[in-house]
């Protein structure tokens, strides 16, 4: 209990000194009003899930940044995501059903939101209130006000709820996970009320918004196996179009394959919102949002998270070795693919949050 009287750039020093590579060492109190956050989710109830904090400008690293920030005190598990509203951070910890608040000038824990059952993705869409999924059989999207940290309500959704994005006062779900729902479940924000779900594919998991204000939706497919964990059968995997608008499908791109098992993963959109990005077995790949052409692999690897940098669109991977140890992180060049940099950061670490 004494390190709480240290002052934090102590702590900083003395916590990385043990636990991490000297490249990382802090030498001073950490900025951290520009960056990405990256979300390590930890072993499966090892209580060893964390925040690392990337520095762009000047290369810092910062692991174990909630610990370092609360003497030592863990965050929990399964560290799913994390959300930004005004001056708080908010941290979806799934397996202990909770939501850590932090101060994001300091990364200090300021309250703890109980109450939830199996929380999963963050999505600030006000000033004052935030949705979260709940992953269940019968899927809920929590609102919260950020300003008081409490529960507000609770919307019906699809079954297990995973990723959602917002664009003209409304919010698109991606109702699906391993292949129990195949919609997408349209929200109206001022309402807080559910005015359309439509129809997309088998295991629908990701979305996002392309450069028309298009929803583009990565359904994984559906894979059914018997009491020996063989495979009986699977659906391919896809992407579907729709439009925020009316919420019909303009078209759809089969992207998988029979086989894959629950693959690709993690959709993301480049800077312009010209291209499509996605996670197969052996790497990423890319595919216009018109699908004109079949898709490509640009970057080879085994990887467990994608995030492309919204001000410049390079690409950010994610690779959990196995949930053994520290991932890795690795940043490439928008352009021409080339890596950039290549760091060590927490454990099964999933994506990140640039601010």
């Amino acid at each position: 209990m004494i390190f709480k009287f240290f002052p934090i750039f102590i702590l900083n020093i003395i916590f990385l000194l043990a636990c991490d590579n000297s490249s990382e060492h802090i030498l001073e109190k950490t900025n951290l009003t520009e960056g990405v956050f990256i979300v390590n989710e930890g072993n499966y109830t090892g209580n060893n899930g964390e925040i690392s904090f990337y520095n762009k400008a000047t290369g810092e690293l910062v692991n174990n940044l909630f610990s370092i920030n609360n003497s030592g005190n863990v965050l929990g598990d399964v560290v799913q995501s994390f959300g930004i509203a005004d001056k708080y951070g908010f941290i979806v910890v799934n397996n202990s059903k909770k939501i850590e608040v932090v101060l994001m000038e300091t990364f200090e824990r300021q309250t703890t939101i109980s109450g939830i059952n199996y929380p999963r993705y963050w999505l600030t869409v006000g000033k004052k209130k935030a949705y979260l999924t709940n992953q269940s059989e019968q899927g809920l999207v929590y609102v919260i006000n950020t300003e008081k940290f409490e529960i507000m309500d609770t919307i019906t959704v699809g079954n297990q709820p995973e990723n959602m994005v917002t664009i003209n006062g409304k919010v698109f779900v991606a109702n699906g996970a391993w292949g129990h729902d195949n919609t997408v479940s349209i929200i109206d924000i001022q309402t807080d009320k559910v005015i359309e779900t439509v129809e997309v594919g088998e295991g629908t998991t990701d979305l996002i918004v392309d450069k028309n204000d298009n929803i583009q939706v990565l359904c994984q497919g559906k894979v059914i196996y018997d009491e020996n964990w063989n495979i009986v059968s699977e659906t391919e995997s896809k992407i579907v179009t729709l439009n925020s608008e009316d919420f019909s499908t303009e078209h759809e791109k089969i992207i998988g394959q029979i086989g894959d098992n629950f693959n690709p993963t993690r959709l993301a959109v480049s800077n312009t919102g010209e291209t499509l990005f996605f996670i197969e077995k052996n790497g990423v790949y890319s595919i216009d949002i018109n699908f004109n052409k079949k898709s490509d692999l640009i970057i080879s690897g085994d990887f467990y998270g994608l995030e492309l940098e919204p001000e410049n669109g390079n690409i950010y991977v994610f690779a959990s070795n196995g949930f053994s140890g520290a991932s890795k992180m690795f940043i490439y060049d928008k352009d021409n693919y080339k890596l950039i940099t290549e760091r060590t950061v927490g454990i099964g670490a999933n994506g990140a949050v640039f601010r």
